[in-house]
């Protein structure tokens, strides 16, 4: 009887281990399938979130392209707009291009120059042609019609100052023409371009200023220009 008991007993315990072993591997695979489970879990979130980002780009770049062009349209209409109520006007031989207060603010310089300055004003009506309204202020004196680009901070000076540019801008005009009806040819930037012809040019509107009586502040702020690469193609026109 002990001998039977004795064998069971060992029995058991040589069993025991077995299942141990069994509980364990089975825990460990249990384990396994959770954590196989999770990634796949943790990938399909990683998926839905890279999908939810991509639409949210999307709808965002779609959201910013709509506002361009919203903004595009709006600037074209006013573009549109303005150019519907631009007019022009002939003084003398001088076309002024703009709206009502550009042409009245452009015609009272000329007339100022005609009354003040005879002399600058056959110059003007010479090399000036066009005086037309603009974003920034420029002479493009090529072609057969050459044209003063007026900015607004210029035609809406006083009109000493705004007269004085129109002979500035007129001097230059004269530089290029004067030399193509010469030499027949093209003209090279640095005869009515950079430093040298530009200080001819504030020359002129210094002795148109002084002409004219101008206050003496106007005269001295031309003569500082002349240290002042204002004309430099880096530069951007504000005035």
């Amino acid at each position: 009887m002990k001998k039977t008991l004795l064998i069971s007993f060992l029995a058991l315990a040589a069993l025991f281990p077995v299942q141990t072993e069994a509980k364990e591997s089975v825990s460990y695979s249990a384990k396994q399938s959770q954590k196989q489970e999770n990634s796949k879990k943790s990938k399909k979130a990683d998926k839905k979130k890279k999908q939810l980002q991509t639409k949210e780009k999307k709808d965002t770049s779609a959201s910013v392209e709509q506002n361009n062009e919203q903004k595009n349209t709006k600037v074209s209409e006013e573009t549109d707009k303005k150019e519907e109520q631009l007019s022009s006007k002939m003084v003398g031989t001088t076309q002024i291009i703009g709206n009502d207060e550009f042409i009245k603010r452009t015609e009272a310089a000329l007339v100022f120059i005609r009354d003040k300055a005879p002399t600058h004003y056959e110059m003007v009506t010479n090399y000036v042609l066009v005086i037309q309204a603009a974003k920034a202020s420029g002479m493009r004196p090529f072609g057969k019609l050459p044209t003063y680009k007026v900015g607004v901070k210029t035609a809406y000076s006083s009109v000493t100052w705004y007269a004085s540019t129109i002979v500035h801008d007129s001097y230059h005009s004269k530089l290029y023409n004067d030399y193509r009806k010469k030499f027949n040819c093209k003209v090279p930037h640095e005869i009515w371009g950079g430093r040298e012809p530009e200080n001819a040019c504030l020359s002129a509107q210094e002795e148109f200023l002084k002409k004219v009586n101008a206050n003496p502040w106007l005269v001295s702020y031309v003569q500082k220009m002349r240290n002042v690469d204002y004309f430099s193609k880096s530069v951007e026109r504000t005035w």
